[in-house]
């Protein structure tokens, strides 16, 4: 939408982007979405949309109010929550210093998405493949790992992973080998 209509990005916070995509009549999907998940992060307040922000009331309290000031921070927790910055299509892999960078990052990320459609791979083909590894390598139900959250899930992943490499350089060490370098902690603080 954006992009044929040639508004200069660099010039527009994401607040400002995410208040035009609520206010467009053609993304009134993409605004139904946002509300009901929304709703769905937090069911003990009313969520409205007002021209400047977003407002979250809950009964004899004060509403707490989602503007352009902290919006970012919203973003943040919503990244970690939903683990955004986790996986094969990691936009963290990537810090672009300058425009010419940042063009040569986006367009490695069209790449990735493009090899990871032709392969059929996604982010709920890895969940899929990681619940039929994990119950072998942690000894927990398959059942089990279904009911847990995206967060919980990834924190295992990311735990079990630090184990794995731990393991084979103890092994290696043990078996006369000499590692470069020594692996993280696999009980290091995760967050």
């Amino acid at each position: 939408m954006f992009v044929k209509d040639e508004v200069d990005l660099d010039a527009i916070n994401n607040f400002q982007i995410f208040m035009m995509v609520m206010v467009e009549k053609e993304t009134g999907d993409k605004k139904k979405s946002t509300l009901d998940t929304l709703r769905l992060l937090f069911p003990e307040y009313k969520v409205l949309l007002t021209p400047q922000s977003l407002l979250f009331q809950k009964d004899g309290q004060e509403p707490i109010m989602i503007d352009v000031n902290n919006f970012e921070i919203l973003q943040e927790y919503l990244r970690q929550v939903f683990c955004v910055k986790t996986g094969p299509m990691d936009q963290q892999a990537f810090n672009p210093a300058n425009a010419e960078a940042k063009r040569i990052a986006d367009k490695l990320m069209r790449g990735r998405e493009r090899i990871a459609a032709e392969k059929g791979t996604s982010m709920s083909s890895i969940i899929v493949q990681y619940l039929s590894i994990l119950p072998v390598a942690i000894h927990v139900p398959k059942s089990e790992l279904e009911t847990y959250t995206l967060f919980a899930f990834y924190d295992l992943i990311e735990r079990f992973a630090l184990w794995i490499n731990w393991d084979l350089d103890v092994r290696t060490r043990l078996a006369g080998g000499k590692p470069d370098s020594h692996p993280d902690n696999w009980m290091k603080n995760l967050h």
